[in-house]
């Protein structure tokens, strides 16, 4: 399975605060989401690079997942990252999350560059305009190593002069989920921004969980315990799973029930789906 289908928790940390990176692993996230784009000054490009890259030559730590965003190859700042990049040595690194992504060729340039140095990276294209949600199910077919979608919700309603809430972006949510069934590949909703406003964070958490998203990205290390509760299944859910699991593979696929509806292949998939992601919060939330 897609190891990030598995990472619902991912949390965004700016470069040029290298301090904040134990805070975040400690926080429980599944995966650190290195920034060197929006939350990094001009002047402070260079800086936060020399922060991630060193932080990425550490020692591998195998509970998280270690992500890098980069800035867009439409500006200098991206390419000098790329450059960067493919002259690196030995950087633990998991992903490559691509913003502003508005097509399949700027992501299939950055593969090429990375494909020697960094071993096939996957990416995660990040959906932060009009053009890019047109041009999403065109990405996901051509796209190479892309391995998930993210929603970037506040430059997106800047984008299309929308209101930065759940309702009116709703569309945009469910293109990217669409989307990202051509090739059953992870999806993050875009943080909640109010991070003091757990009930908020906990209501929109609920929604994008009911939408299909398998994870929801965060910018502030309480949001990591909120997030990986909802998306965590119960036990009850998990028991279910197991069971619907152990009937489908003794009836050999033929026709099976239980507690009165059929098994068939999507509910026997939904239901690895249910005992892989409980597994790995289990094991992260305990």
């Amino acid at each position: 399975m897609n190891i990030l289908k598995v990472r619902p928790a991912m949390l965004f940390t700016p470069a040029t605060k290298p301090e904040r990176f134990q805070k975040a692993i400690d926080s429980g996230a599944n995966g650190l989401i290195i920034d060197l784009e929006d939350s990094i000054a001009i002047q402070d490009k260079d800086l936060a690079r020399n922060n991630a890259f060193k932080f990425l030559s550490t020692l591998n730590d195998k509970s998280y997942i270690r992500i890098l965003r980069i800035n867009s190859i439409t500006n200098k700042y991206g390419l000098m990252d790329l450059i960067a990049l493919s002259d690196a040595k030995k950087l633990h690194l998991d992903a490559i999350l691509y913003p502003k992504t508005e097509s399949a060729d700027e992501l299939n340039i950055v593969s090429e560059i990375l494909k020697k140095s960094l071993n096939d990276i996957p990416l995660i294209a990040l959906i932060e305009s009009g053009i890019g949600l047109a041009n999403i199910d065109d990405t996901v077919k051509r796209a190479n190593n892309l391995l998930g979608i993210m929603f970037g919700a506040a430059d997106f309603a800047e984008d299309i002069n929308a209101s930065l809430d759940y309702h009116p972006l709703l569309y945009a949510r469910s293109v990217i989920i669409k989307a990202a069934s051509i090739k059953k590949i992870a999806t993050y909703d875009t943080p909640y921004f109010d991070f003091k406003n757990v009930n908020g964070l906990e209501e929109e958490t609920k929604k994008s969980l009911a939408m299909g998203f398998t994870g929801k990205a965060a910018i502030h290390p309480t949001q990591i315990s909120v997030i990986k509760d909802i998306f965590k299944p119960s036990d009850e859910q998990n028991k279910d799973a197991e069971i619907i699991i152990k009937i489908y593979t003794d009836a050999n696929g033929g026709a099976c029930q239980y507690k009165g509806k059929m098994i068939d292949v999507p509910v026997y998939k939904k239901a690895k789906y249910t005992t892989e992601i409980y597994k790995e919060l289990s094991c992260a939330i305990e």
